[in-house]
């Protein structure tokens, strides 16, 4: 049987997986799910480092995950403005 060659666009790849790593539910914290969205991590940026397109990410923060940990908390007004406490470091976006 001859082998082709599949591809897919990275951007359907990054647009799936922002949307994979923003998705909000009780229960989103469980070590499983955490499992999940760290080895979605680990091949979205192998594939955006493989293209040259890697770019960075942000950190979602509380007012966009709201039924788990988010991934940083920004503090209003207060020194430092943000910390990392009670945080999931998987609750990204990517650029």
């Amino acid at each position: 049987m001859a082998k082709s060659r599949k591809t897919v666009e990275i951007d359907i790849l990054l647009d799936y997986a922002n949307g994979y790593l923003s998705a909000d539910w009780q229960g989103g914290d469980a070590e499983p799910e955490k499992c999940r969205r760290q080895g979605l991590i680990d091949m979205l940026e192998a594939a955006l480092h493989g293209v040259g397109r890697y770019r960075g990410y942000v950190y979602l923060d509380q007012t966009q995950i709201t039924k788990s940990k988010p991934g940083i908390r920004w503090l209003d007004g207060q020194a430092p403005s943000h910390t990392f406490h009670e945080t999931d470091p998987t609750r990204r976006r990517y650029a």
